[in-house]
């Protein structure tokens, strides 16, 4: 029978007293604030505990020093090769840990996590009767056949219940990090009134979780947080500001502890682009490819909320050679690059992805990627041609077979004839019972179509020629006419005297004449307007002249004698 509720109205302890009481075998899950944990039970009895805090055997083991990390390493190593041996006894055989003390070990752990466990009264439980999967236990339990009635535990968490309430009020995540400030670190440490309290400063130097530091401290898990919670309230630790933690991640001795306090930073700050960089760098280095490209992704999308496509597109080609099979990633830098207009960079970016999920046998995607670039350039045989490929790859052939006909005309147009015979023979690879294709194919590869092509243009280009010499004729003949008639006016203006006796008017209304009857002509353009120019200069000086005759003379003052 499988069961859940709420932990606010049942304890836990309550629980775990029903499932020992009733014998019960199946997986109770916790969860809430603190995460997901697992205790599994065979008969009423605990016989293993996980959960995703990071509970482990071995990381507890190596956090106090109890092995060390070269040790534990090769020891992993070898655990990860077989399913026969537990961690304990692959410890054993190296020689590093008895099998007896790595049982003791593992017992207390496994103890003083559940005091904690039941010490919560805040989240859900839900109980799988007979549900004993593998997957959702802790593998070294088992192995060691490991088995612990429910009553050993639930007195001493009853006991430490209180305390650990208080613990959570001044401990509520353990992902922060907290320091002596400098000015008081040394004296702190000389007034620390016992062992846990001065190696808690001392491990408390900005550059570890609290998590880690409980990890480290050579104590309990429940003395070391007392002691952290005691440092807290009393106000001796603070937590890192901002510009502090970046100052203290910018050592480079231990990698891991920089990436976990940035990652710390991040949580404050997540548009944090120095400290995105900084996690996108030092995990390329430390060989975390996925995890490099997710930050150098974020670092993207931080730029182009301000604006800055360079930056974006920097980092997201990063980010596609870090993890090239990250399709939202390619498809984020299609965007950026297509925003920036620039036709060449969208082009190359096109032939990198298509070339790219080519290899990778996803089509589908290198058919509507072409797609859209086929629309914004409607002018790319090329572009047309891989698209024609694709579909065809696809199925799509009838639809694949028609985009090439319609590549073809356009070759023909151009007289791309070589290009145009590899593109039919093409088709006809594609479908081969296409009369319409091989026929043109076979003009191509006998060179009949290319001299039909010759030869009609060879008639067009005589035709045209024809046309301009008759054209050119007809216009000489026109001009002709017109200087003919030029000719005429000026003579008769010379015969009837019009300039010798003034008469400019019917002079210039002659020459107007050849403009009216001949407006398009040479002579129109060119001769007439010189010679309307001079008559109408002649006109004027004339006019001046006859105005200067016809004013009387000026008289003098009368001489006072002549009267």
């Amino acid at each position: 029978m499988s069961f859940q509720g709420d932990i606010s109205s049942i304890a836990l302890s309550d629980v775990l007293q029903n499932l020992a009481a009733n014998q019960k075998t199946g997986t109770l899950t916790i969860e809430g604030r603190q995460g997901v944990r697992r205790i599994q039970f065979r008969e009423g009895k605990i016989i293993s505990y996980a959960d995703d805090q990071g509970f482990s055997i071995a990381d507890w083991l190596r956090d106090k020093e109890i092995v060390s990390a070269e040790k534990m390493e090769e020891a992993l190593r070898r655990y990860k090769k077989t399913k026969r041996k537990s961690l304990g006894e692959i410890l054993a055989d190296m020689g590093v840990l008895s099998l007896e003390d790595y049982r003791s070990y593992l017992v207390d752990l496994v103890k003083e996590t559940l005091y904690e466990v039941l010490s919560f009264r805040e989240g859900t439980f839900s109980f799988e009767e007979g549900v004993l999967d593998e997957d959702k236990g802790d593998r070294e339990t088992r192995s060691l056949g490991f088995e612990m009635p429910p009553q050993s535990v639930m007195m001493e968490a009853a006991r430490r219940m209180d305390d650990w309430q208080k613990i959570r009020l001044h401990i509520p995540a353990e992902n922060e990090i907290y320091h002596a400030p400098p000015s008081e670190r040394q004296r702190l440490l000389e007034k620390a009134e016992d062992d846990i309290t001065r190696e808690a400063l001392d491990l408390m130097d900005g550059s570890r979780t609290l998590r880690q530091v409980i990890g480290k401290l050579p104590y309990p898990r429940f003395d070391a947080c007392r002691c952290l919670a005691a440092l807290i309230a009393e106000k001796k630790v603070k937590p890192l500001d901002g510009t502090s933690l970046v100052q203290f991640a910018k050592g480079d001795s231990n990698p891991k502890q920089v990436v976990t306090c940035l990652k710390t930073i991040l949580e404050r700050e997540p548009n944090n682009r120095e400290i995105l960089k900084k996690l996108a760098d030092l995990q390329e280095t430390q060989g975390q490819r996925d995890e490099s490209a997710m930050y150098n992704k974020l670092l993207a999308i931080s730029h182009l909320d301000v604006g800055d496509l360079g930056s974006a597109e920097d980092h997201l080609r990063r980010s596609v050679a870090l993890s090239p099979k990250d399709l939202t990633t390619w498809q984020k830098l299609w965007d950026v690059v297509k925003r920036s207009s620039d036709q060449r960079k969208m082009m190359e970016l096109t032939a990198e992805l298509t070339a790219h999920f080519r290899t990778l046998g996803l089509m589908e995607v290198v058919r509507d990627h072409l797609l859209e670039v086929a629309r914004l350039f409607p002018d790319q045989l090329r572009v047309k041609l891989d698209l024609c490929d694709a579909q065809y790859a696809l199925g799509e052939h009838k639809v694949a077979v028609q985009g090439l006909f319609e590549i073809g005309r356009v070759l023909l147009r151009k007289r791309r004839f070589d290009e145009a015979e590899k593109l039919f023979a093409r088709i006809l690879k594609y479908d081969r019972d296409n009369s319409k294709a091989r026929e043109v194919y076979e003009k191509l590869r006998s060179g009949k179509l290319v001299k039909r092509q010759a030869f009609r243009q060879k008639l067009f280009q005589g035709a045209a020629l024809f046309l301009f010499i008759a054209l050119s004729t007809v216009y000489l003949i026109y001009d002709i006419q017109g200087r003919g008639k030029l000719f005429e006016a000026t003579r008769g203006v010379f015969a009837d005297s019009l300039l010798e006796n003034r008469r400019y008017d019917e002079a210039i209304h002659r020459i107007r004449e050849i403009e009216e009857s001949h407006p398009f002509s040479l002579t129109a353009s060119y001769e007439v307007p010189r010679l309307l120019e001079t008559l109408l200069r002649k006109q004027k000086e004339a006019a001046g002249r006859s105005g200067r005759t016809a004013q009387p003379p000026a008289q003098g003052p009368k001489d006072p004698q002549s009267r």
